[in-house]
């Protein structure tokens, strides 16, 4: 069967219409879609306060808790923990206990957003074509043996932050190109290291565990980006001593540390 190509924009005035609202539990393909248009689709932080704390809200994140999304579905709580689980271990969501609520991440929300979608294609269609261009004119035979291996699943590598169970996160954690790749694609410039220092400083200090802690990282690089206070904060109130980075690439334009103040 050939691969499904483009999209169907859903307006999110559909939650409102009756057959989204018939008397009954919402499926769990229901649920998803209810969990995408949950997620803060502008770009610009928001602050909402929840029980007294002011949360931030950053692109592609909502804040709802169990009881409110078992009251949205028709679900028990435990319905939803345990659905929730379920989207993090396939890689579909990332969540944080707030204490007052969840913040929920949606992964690759760009891909579920016309807005970026439409920027990215325009974008990627013509870097593609300049790219195939210089390719071809330079090597017109390369890659075809990475093609076959493709094709024959021989090259394909295993996340070493991405598990089959929930695990603390790892003591050492290696700076892969795919993790550079995907902070230069978000426009970040900062520290990786101190990005990971404070995910680990605040994951082994609440005792956190995941799934998927490549796409935590990928969360706390959003987030620095939104938010650059946030990191501070954050290894302000979270303390840990056992930590080894290591990266695998060298940057052309690594900078020196920060004398931070803490």
């Amino acid at each position: 069967m050939s691969e499904v190509k483009g999209y169907v924009g859903i307006w999110r005035k559909l939650e409102y219409h009756w057959l989204w609202n018939e008397d009954r539990p919402k499926t769990r393909f229901e649920a998803w879609i209810d969990l995408i248009w949950c997620a803060r689709h502008e770009e610009k932080n928001n602050e909402v306060l929840i029980k007294g704390k002011v949360l931030i809200c950053h692109y592609g994140e909502s804040l709802r808790s169990l009881l409110t999304l078992s009251r949205r579905w028709g679900w028990s709580k435990s319905k939803v923990r345990r659905f929730l689980e379920l989207l993090e271990k396939e890689r579909q969501i990332d969540t944080v206990n707030e204490t007052v609520t969840t913040r929920i991440t949606i992964c690759n929300y760009e891909q579920y957003d016309p807005k970026k979608q439409k920027r990215e294609t325009v974008s990627e269609t013509h870097s593609k074509r300049t790219r195939n261009a210089l390719e071809t004119h330079s090597n017109p035979k390369k890659n075809v043996k990475n093609v076959k291996n493709v094709k024959n699943g021989k090259n394909k590598s295993e996340n070493p932050l991405i598990f089959n169970s929930p695990q603390p996160v790892p003591d050492e954690i290696m700076i892969t190109e795919e993790i550079k790749a995907y902070a230069d694609k978000k426009g970040f410039t900062g520290s990786i290291e101190e990005i990971i220092e404070a995910m680990t400083q605040w994951a082994q200090s609440q005792n956190i565990k995941r799934y998927n802690w490549y796409a935590q990282l990928q969360g706390f690089i959003r987030r620095e980006i939104n938010n650059p206070v946030w990191m501070r904060n954050s290894r302000n109130k979270y303390n840990a001593n056992n930590l080894t980075v290591k990266s695998s690439y060298t940057s052309k334009d690594s900078r020196e540390q920060e004398d931070l103040p803490f």
